[in-house]
């Protein structure tokens, strides 16, 4: 009755791993390392970090009066010039000047 594969290829490794370990052996290295103690210590660091001394700067010189960051007036227009805002593709506004150009806008858009 024959081995198996299975027993055939376990018995190949184990015989490679025997052969490495001689070769291993015969030139000065043990299969056995040496475990070193470990020593758990607390962190110190061996000096603190430099920082160069560092110019002040003072912050800018207010009066105190509630107006310096007082809401700013909205800005509206108040002239009559511009007509409105009309829309030519999308969301691309246009400024509308006379109702004539309203009238073309508007045929436009709806053909």
């Amino acid at each position: 009755m024959s081995t198996s594969k299975r027993a055939k290829e376990a018995r190949q490794k184990a015989q490679a791993a025997a052969k490495k370990q001689r070769q291993l052996e015969a030139q000065g290295f043990s299969k056995v390392a040496k475990k070193r103690k470990k020593d758990f210590t607390d962190y110190v660091p061996k000096n603190e970090a430099y920082r160069p001394d560092e110019k002040q700067y003072s912050s800018v010189k207010t009066s105190g009066s509630p107006a310096e960051c007082a809401r700013p007036n909205s800005k509206q227009y108040t002239g009559d010039f511009i007509r409105g805002i009309g829309t030519m593709h999308k969301s691309n506004a246009i400024p509308v000047v006379d109702p004539e150009f309203m009238k073309d806008l508007a045929r436009m858009r709806r053909n």
